[in-house]
C-alpha cells in the first residue's frame, strides 16, 4: 500500500519511461527474463527507429515472423521481409510507436504479450491496433515471433506448447 516510485517524464518521452518501466521490472521481480527482455526492449527500439541493423543484433540469422492466413500479409518473413513492411507501414503515417501493454514470461525464452501500435496520421488522426504475440528466443537472440489476431488462449496454448516441444532434445517414442 505505499508507493515506492513516483517517475515523471516529458507528455512526448514515451520511449524513456518505457525504457525505465522495463528497466525497474527487469531488474526486481522480472529477473529471472533480463536477458530476453532486454533483447526484446532493443529489438522493438529498432523498430521503432526502422533499424534493421539494430534487429539484427539481437535475433538469429534465421529469425521469422509469422503471422495468421487471416492477415493482408505474407505468412512468413525474415527479419529483411518484417522491416520492409515495418517501413510501408511507416509511409503511411506521420509516426508510428510500437509496445508491449503486457507480457507473460512463460519461460525465460518465450513471452506471450500484447503489442501495441500508436501511429498519427499526416492530418493528426491517431490510429490504434493491437495484436498478440508469442516470441521465442535462442541463446539470448529472438528465434521467432507468431503473431496471433486477437486470440490470447491460441497464443498460450502455443508457447505452452512450444515450450513442451524444446523442453527435451531427446524424442519420445516407443
Amino acid at each position: 500500500g505505499k508507493v515506492i516510485y513516483d517517475g515523471r517524464f516529458d507528455e512526448d518521452d514515451f520511449d524513456t519511461a518505457y525504457r525505465e518501466l522495463e528497466r525497474r521490472y527487469l531488474a526486481a521481480e522480472g529477473a529471472a527474463f533480463a536477458t530476453t527482455g532486454w533483447t526484446l526492449v532493443t529489438f522493438l527500439e529498432a523498430m521503432n527507429v526502422l533499424d534493421v541493423e539494430a534487429a539484427r543484433r539481437v535475433c538469429q540469422p534465421t529469425c521469422r515472423w509469422l503471422s495468421p492466413p487471416s492477415t493482408l500479409t505474407t505468412q512468413e518473413r525474415s527479419l529483411d521481409e518484417y522491416f520492409r513492411w515495418l517501413e510501408e507501414r511507416a509511409r503511411q503515417v506521420s509516426s508510428v510507436n510500437n509496445f508491449f501493454s503486457a507480457i507473460h514470461w512463460v519461460s525465460p525464452t518465450c513471452y506471450v504479450g500484447r503489442g501495441d501500435v500508436l501511429a498519427v496520421g499526416a492530418d493528426g488522426e491517431e490510429y490504434t491496433w493491437a495484436r498478440i504475440y508469442v516470441g521465442e528466443f535462442s541463446n539470448g537472440l529472438m528465434s521467432s515471433v507468431h503473431q496471433f489476431e486477437s486470440d490470447e488462449h491460441a497464443a498460450f496454448a502455443y508457447a505452452e506448447e512450444r515450450m513442451r516441444a524444446t523442453a527435451s532434445r531427446l524424442a519420445v517414442s516407443n
